[in-house]
């Protein structure tokens, strides 16, 4: 009965979200959803976004160190940047708003264990937005690494996070018909896709 009733409330969310129509079946925005397989539990948030155009006009480059603060899943360092870099700090916002309306759903409906709205200010932390955009820029890894105030290895697990979520970004574009976006979530994984965080190794 609990595992049904977290279930039944899972659909409600769907549902309110716009992801399922009344007779449980999947719509165009549940499947760009769907396709955000590795955004880390927050696949409904990034959905919203691209679903209302929100990545409209993003710069590939800027699309990356997005992406970097869905997959940055290490501890917070005091010296981190606190801040998105400029070009980052509009769709950043626009990724919170959406995230708490989706953790607000989540509230309403009884869902534990889900993030309570007021955190989603703070949510998606931009800690390697800004070694990311670097690193996207041409940057050379150390000055990258520089950046975000991160061991080597947080830096190589983030860029190949942001790698695959471009993938799954151009394939919920491609389901969603936005030719643009697609374009810039490949040339963005095309510019990050390079040298030492992406060589293949027993160590990785």
């Amino acid at each position: 009965p609990v595992l049904a009733g977290e279930l039944e409330a899972r659909r409600r969310v769907l549902r309110k979200l716009g992801a399922v129509d009344a007779a449980g079946l999947v719509t165009l925005k549940g499947r760009v959803a769907a396709e955000l397989a590795s955004a880390g539990g927050d696949e409904l948030a990034l959905a919203e976004v691209v679903f209302s155009g929100g990545l409209a006009g993003v710069r590939a480059d800027a699309l990356a160190a997005l992406l970097a603060c869905v997959a940055w899943r290490e501890p917070p360092s005091p010296r981190a940047p606190a801040t998105a870099p400029d070009g980052v700090d509009a769709s950043l916002a626009a990724l919170r708003a959406a995230a708490r309306r989706v953790a607000v759903l989540e509230h309403d409906v009884g869902l534990a264990g889900g993030r309570e709205p007021d955190d989603a200010a703070t949510a998606f932390p931009p800690s390697a937005a800004a070694a990311v955009l670097l690193w996207a820029r041409g940057a050379r890894f150390v000055d990258a690494l520089k950046a975000c105030d991160a061991f080597e290895g947080s830096l190589v697990r983030v860029l190949r996070r942001v790698e695959e979520l471009l993938r799954q970004l151009g394939a919920a574009a491609g389901v969603l018909g936005d030719a643009a976006l697609a374009r810039a979530a490949a040339d963005a994984g095309a510019k990050i896709k390079r040298g030492v965080p992406f060589a293949p190794s027993l160590y990785l």
